[in-house]
This record gives structure tokens, sequence and C-alpha cells, in this order.
């Protein structure tokens, strides 16, 4: 999920973070206390670009996750079109990889879900392709907000709501809430996200280092009920 305008990219060890360079204000990086360096990228054929290094991702034999200019492969359960842009979200990272093999196992028939940071709505169009039919897609970036109603309307799907929102009250209750963010929004949204859950309501986070799963445990007393680890990263998640 975006933050102050920030698009994110996820590595094993650090982070890259993606502003409009009129929007770049140090002071702000500087609050966070922890060292960076920044770096202006000239304008470039981004389309391009990305069309040449993108390749369809496949998750077990359930899930192809492919663009609109790659081919269809009808031998996959379920397909999905991402275009990504400049938004989080293609299944070619560990955490959202992990977020979808965790969701296969689940029956997302008839739930109310909630992807909160949205990015390109990748999450959310695999809950309604699993069944659920009141989805709700938020997230503080407009852009990812834009980018999540394409994907929307490419994957042809019906239930699928989106809000441009910086926090999660007064959204109602949900049986799933699907969270692939960092540990910076989990610190902040890990309790209000649990208490957002509806009886016997399940709650999938990602975003979270291998290093970092001491610093999770203490933000809750609820239990983790799964977990699994890719390159580094987690993917939990905890039933009420």
């Amino acid at each position: 999920m975006g933050a102050l305008g920030y698009t994110f990219e996820y590595l094993e060890n650090d982070f890259i973070a993606f502003i409009a360079a009129e929007n770049f204000n140090p002071e702000e990086v500087n609050e966070l206390d922890c060292p960076f360096t920044s770096q202006k990228i000239e304008k470039q054929n981004w389309n391009k670009l990305w069309e040449e290094s993108f390749a369809p991702i496949a998750i077990n034999t359930d899930v192809l996750i492919r663009a609109n200019f790659h081919s269809p492969q009808p031998e996959f359960n379920h397909e999905i079109i991402i275009n990504p842009e400049m938004s989080f979200g293609t299944g070619h990272h560990a955490t959202t990889h992990q977020m979808i093999e965790m969701m296969l196992s689940q029956n997302f028939k008839g739930k109310e879900v909630l992807d909160f940071g949205c990015g390109t709505g990748i999450l959310a169009i695999m809950a309604e392709k699993l069944g659920a039919n009141k989805i709700l897609a938020i997230d503080n970036d407009d852009w990812a907000i834009k980018n999540t109603l394409s994907n929307i309307k490419t994957n042809k799907c019906q239930f699928i709501n989106t809000q441009l929102v910086d926090n999660i009250d007064d959204l109602g209750y949900f049986d799933v809430v699907l969270a692939n963010i960092n540990l910076q929004v989990i610190k902040i949204s890990l309790t209000k996200m649990l208490k957002t859950l509806k009886p016997n309501g399940m709650l999938f986070v990602s975003g979270i280092l291998e290093q970092d799963l001491p610093k999770l445990k203490r933000l809750s007393n609820v239990t983790i009920n799964s977990l699994s680890s890719k390159n580094g990263w987690l993917c939990l998640s905890y039933k009420i």
C-alpha cells in the first residue's frame, strides 16, 4: 500500500520506493530514521521495457497470471490478467505468490472480503474467481485504485468495489481480510484488521521478512493460524 504517494518494490533485504520527482521530500524520508539513497529516473518507454521483461506466472497448476499481450492457457483453473503499470502485485514477488497459494487452500464461496492495500487488485480479483461475492479493494494511492479498476474491467469482475482511503476505520466487517503490505503498515493496522473480522473470519498477511516474525508476534495476542516462507518473505494467517 502506498504511503505519502510512494509505490514500493520489496526486495530481499530492503525496498525501493518510487514517487513523482516534484513530490519527493527528503525530510519526510529522514523521519523514518533509516539510511537511503535517491536517484532521479529519466523518462523512458516504460510499456516497452515492461513488456520485454514481464513473463506469465504459474502458481501450482491452478492459477496463471499474465498480461493482456500473453496468450491464454485454458489448462489452468483460473487465469488472471494483470497489467500492473506502476502498482505492486503481479504474482512475481514471493509475497503475492504466497498470498495466492494460501488463498487457494481456503473456501471463498459467498464470502465478504477486504483487500487492504490492493495495488493492482490481483488479490481482490483472485477472491472473486474463488467465489467471493462482495469484495472491497482499498488503497491510499490514487494510481493503485485506477490500476485496480482497469484490471477489474479486464477480468470481467462483477463483485469488486474500490475505495481510496488511508485506514480501515468504519469499513464494516468481513469474512476474509487480505493484506499484502509491509511491516510498518501492519504494525499500525494489525489490531484494526483483526477487529474487522466476523466470527470465524480469517486474516491473510504478507510483506514481512523472516527476521521480523518476532516483532509481528508481539503485536497481537491472537495466535498465528498458518505460516509459509519463500525467498526470505513470510505469509501467514490468523483465524478468529
